[in-house]
């Protein structure tokens, strides 16, 4: 015969329903109050006598172990069946009101455990959800909030640390770029210089066909002067030819110092864009940005929503929201659950993953 120490929960009580229906002892003089109302004394007292009862059935169980007679099985169920009316009646119950608050507490208990779990970890899970979503919410609210103005002021959004990689670009731009200026700005010198030389060359030569010197023979004359005016234009060449290389220059010059007037602006205020493509790639990130994050906001209100529906709703209903449970039962059931599932022993359903 399997050991009654290991029957489970629900087998314990189909035994204990089992040994109520057997005994055939009555003892008159109660009736269930007509509101249905436990009071604690009857609670505890029932628990008392259960866990004096469910010892009585364990050592029942093991001497019915070692027994093949049912004549000795039942001699031992009804002498266990003795000593709980002895126990009810030590206890000042009558075995009618002890079947009775028995049956009321074995209705409530697992009621009473869900309302246990709910308000030690279902609950405050719950609310530190609801909690969480709300931060992750106005995170993403500020978050719309400070992209707006980024689009509006026409910046970009930086972390501290992409500021202090874009100010270390821009400061190697910047002095790479500081350098080509100088050098452009040797080469403008340089190309001024050439006119200038060959502007006085083509001056002398002209003053010099103008008024040849006194040792000019007469018969060299004229062909000095022709050599003196081809001398002057051979220079106006170079002039002009060292003018486009002015121009030239100039025109490098200023598209440096442009780059350096950018290359400064973002080692000033890397969160704003200079160039056209740098505005246009500022402004579809800005509205990606405010886009996802109000995408974060719906989502998180929907979620907070529901978790909040699901607070209001309470712990689970055992019998799916229709009870008619008494809540002053049910209160008191839930005070002494503990005693109750040590009693039982299913001191593990109360166990909750906090």
């Amino acid at each position: 015969m399997r050991s009654l120490a290991s029957v489970s929960v629900l087998k314990i009580s189909a035994i204990l329903a089992g040994v109520a229906l057997a005994s055939a002892v009555r003892a008159a003089g109660f009736t269930p109050p007509a509101d249905g109302k436990l009071t604690e004394k009857q609670v505890t007292t029932y628990i008392a006598v259960l866990k004096e009862q469910m010892d009585s059935l364990r050592a029942a169980g093991k001497a019915a172990d070692g027994s093949k007679s049912g004549a000795a099985n039942l001699a031992i169920m009804m002498r266990m069946n003795e000593k709980v009316d002895a126990s009810i009646a030590k206890h000042g119950m009558t075995r009618d009101e002890y079947n009775w608050v028995g049956d009321q507490v074995g209705k409530l208990w697992y009621p009473a455990v869900l309302q246990q779990q709910w308000d030690e970890s279902g609950k405050p899970d719950l609310e530190k959800q609801i909690k969480d979503k709300e931060a992750d919410r106005d995170v993403a609210k500020q978050k719309i909030a400070r992209y707006e103005q980024a689009q509006k002021d026409g910046k970009r959004i930086l972390t501290k640390e992409e500021r202090d990689s874009a100010v270390q670009s821009a400061s190697g731009d910047r002095d790479s770029i500081a350098q080509e200026v100088k050098d452009r700005e040797n080469d403008l010198k340089s190309a001024k210089e050439e006119v200038a030389t060959h502007e006085k060359e083509a001056k002398d030569a002209d003053d010099l066909a103008k008024n040849p010197p006194a040792d000019v023979s007469a018969d060299d004359r004229q062909g000095y002067i022709d050599g003196k005016k081809g001398e002057a234009q051979a220079a106006r060449d170079a002039a002009k030819e060292s003018r486009s290389k002015v121009a030239d220059a100039q025109k490098a010059l200023d598209e440096a110092k442009a780059r350096l007037a950018v290359a400064e602006g973002k080692l000033k205020n890397p969160e704003v864009p200079v160039t056209d493509d740098e505005k246009a790639q500022v402004k579809q990130a800005n509205e990606q940005a405010i886009d996802d994050a109000k995408r974060t906001v719906d989502d998180d209100e929907q979620a907070i929503a529901s978790l909040k529906d699901v607070l209001a709703a309470g712990p689970p209903k055992f019998d799916g929201g229709n009870d008619k449970t008494d809540p002053d039962n049910l209160a008191l059931v839930k005070k002494h659950v503990k005693e109750y599932a040590e009693a039982i022993g299913a001191s593990d359903v109360l166990k909750t993953n906090k």
